[in-house]
């Protein structure tokens, strides 16, 4: 009897350890794509060009936490491999350990890149592999935290409410990094000094519109189902939007400042009227195919606004299609600073074209997700009752 309270007890203390290096490694989520993104600012600022910058510290910061987040993960996995292999995935800890390894390759790639080459462009090699690997960290962060199996206790309770808490910047990371990974396919700023990997502009564009409306809609509806509760995922839209609006819009001397009185509320709302439609107290009374079509119509809201949801960045996206004034080389005129008129000019078509397409790909990334939701449940009913049917077998 003993024992077995002596092993609940070193059970519960593993849980707590998985849960706080978990938490840790979703900081350096968060601060390493933040970096990302306000580095992208700076450059189209026009300020100095060298491997050491504020948002090199925030990006290489995130990553070594991701690092340490990693090794600690490590040690604890092989330490406790018996008896608590299932516990966190064994797949959040072989992509947490992927992950880092190809940030650590990269990070120093990058420095070398710079010197030998000069100023990069978005879509260098060492640029797209860090960025591979702060992809996958992120994905081992969202999966690693969801897979922690707390017993239902009142002594966890405490667990549950801290894990669930930690899932949102976790989420809001993983969306964020997602919105950077097709950016980087889809912007027009990857012309270097010495090599041009810029995409084809209408190929570009057509990435962006395809999959910036596709990916959110699904890291929505699996962080809905995750979650289940409404504010959830209303809460991580709003820190994906507040990290856009630190990394992207407030470092701009103030050039993009008014956008921030409509951008907050326009690329806000849809997300906590979609978050209640599919999570609001009666959902789950109501019927199977009136719960079906509050999720379409939730989807569609979603990609209907994933223009202005992605905005400023996306602007850029339609750059050359759309004969928007893009003087990357006038040291006079910041990039930042043309893309409010650039923005105003195009707005109507763009309207006309992200509203229908934005929410077809929102639909579409649902029933992906619908798909992938209920695939798993199948496969983890099967596994019960392999596991069930060991038990009878063993006893």
């Amino acid at each position: 009897m003993l024992s077995r309270i002596n092993s609940k007890i070193c059970s519960q203390n593993i849980f707590e350890l998985y849960l706080l290096i978990f938490s840790l490694a979703t900081l350096g989520s968060i601060m390493q794509i933040s970096g990302t993104s306000w580095d992208v600012t700076s450059h189209l600022m026009f300020e100095p060009e060298t491997f050491f910058t504020p948002s090199h510290t925030l990006l290489y910061s995130g990553i070594g936490l991701i690092i340490i987040a990693t090794v600690l993960i490590t040690y604890l996995y092989i330490k406790n491999k018996h008896s608590i292999t299932n516990r966190p995935s064994k797949l959040s800890f072989y992509l947490l350990l992927i992950g880092s390894v190809v940030c650590i390759i990269s990070g120093p790639g990058d420095y070398l890149w710079h010197q030998i080459f000069g100023i990069d462009g978005l879509l260098s090699p060492t640029h797209i592999s860090l960025m591979t690997g702060m992809l996958i960290t992120s994905i081992g962060v969202v999966i690693g935290l969801a897979k922690i199996k707390i017993s239902d206790t009142k002594t966890n309770s405490k667990l549950e409410i801290l894990r669930n808490i930690a899932l949102i910047p976790a989420f809001a990371a993983l969306w964020f990094t997602i919105i950077w990974y097709v950016y980087f396919f889809s912007l027009p700023f990857s012309n270097g000094e010495r090599f041009n990997f810029n995409p084809d502009p209408y190929l570009a564009s057509i990435i962006a519109t395809l999959f910036l409306p596709l990916f959110g809609s699904m890291i929505f509806f699996i962080a809905s189902k995750t979650m289940s509760r409404f504010g959830a995922v209303s809460a991580i839209g709003g820190l994906v939007i507040v990290i856009n609006l630190f990394a992207n819009i407030i470092p701009t001397d103030g050039v993009l400042f008014p956008s921030i009185l409509w951008y907050f509320p326009l690329s806000f709302i849809p997300i906590i009227i979609a978050d209640f439609l599919t999570n609001n107290f009666t959902f789950r009374k109501i019927k199977y195919k009136e719960k079906s079509i509050n999720k379409i119509v939730a989807a569609v809201l979603l990609g209907a606004a994933f223009y202005v949801f992605n905005y400023p960045m996306i602007v850029w996206a339609y750059a050359i299609p759309l004969n928007m004034s893009l003087l990357i080389n006038n040291q006079e005129l910041p990039l930042i600073s043309q893309l409010i008129s650039n923005f105003s000019t195009t707005l109507p078509i763009m309207l006309i074209i992200s509203i229908p397409s934005g929410a077809i790909m929102s639909v579409i990334g649902y029933l992906i997700t619908n798909k992938m939701v209920k695939s798993a449940n199948t496969n983890k009913e099967g596994n019960d009752i392999n596991d069930k049917s060991i038990q009878i077998n063993n006893n």
